[in-house]
């Protein structure tokens, strides 16, 4: 269906106008209204006026920052414990690697040790499996 509105023409699918006239249950002329508002073809002056009615309302804007203040989460120091077997291990893989002639360093003393070999980067990171 072709329509005119000033110089414009605009072309709307007649299977939307039916479906708005049968779940609506409103004309053809209504139908074709409806259709153009919901796709900004002309300005309903009711919506705009409700629509800056809530925009100058501001009620939404405070519900959407809403949060509860008196809930605050602590935080908390987490303190870990000292693997002797691990630092052991990593020593010792350190070690194993100086001896080859290799220079190590030692990221973490009890997880990570890092190393070049020829003109490669390479990392070994030691994981203790805990039994179920």
């Amino acid at each position: 269906m072709k329509y005119i509105i000033g110089k414009k023409e605009i072309d709307i699918p007649e299977k939307e106008i039916d479906k708005l006239m049968d779940s609506l249950d409103i004309s053809e002329d209504e139908a074709v209204q409806t259709w153009l508002f919901d796709n900004d073809y002309i300005e309903n002056e009711e919506e705009a006026v409700l629509t800056k009615k809530a925009k100058d309302n501001r009620i939404t804007a405070t519900i959407h920052e809403a949060k509860d203040i008196t809930k605050t989460r602590a935080k908390r120091n987490v303190e870990r414990k000292e693997d002797v077997d691990k630092e052991m291990i990593i020593a010792a893989v350190a070690n194993m690697l100086q001896g080859m002639g290799i220079k190590g360093n030692v990221t973490n003393k009890s997880k990570i040790v890092e190393f070049e070999y020829n003109g490669n980067e390479y990392k070994i990171d030691l994981i203790r499996r805990r039994k179920k």
